[in-house]
């Protein structure tokens, strides 16, 4: 068994890109702890600027965004 992280981009415009998976060696989780994702293969191609939320403050925005387990 293989753990893996998937994670989902959504503009401040509310497009959504598809899911990504992340598997060992875990590029993506570690730009993301580093404070940034480079995101490619989209029109929106670049590096971005990433910060962590709290549990609650995550939990909101999943709400608000509407992000469920379909999305991925």
């Amino acid at each position: 068994m293989q753990w893996w992280v998937w994670y989902i981009i959504i503009w401040s415009d509310g497009t959504r890109e598809r899911s990504t998976e992340d598997y060992p060696p875990w590029s993506a989780v570690t730009e993301m702890r580093n404070g940034y994702l480079d995101v490619q293969g989209s029109n929106r191609d670049g590096r971005y600027d990433f910060s962590w939320l709290d549990a609650d403050e995550a939990a909101a925005e999943r709400k608000r965004l509407d992000i469920t387990p379909g999305d991925f």
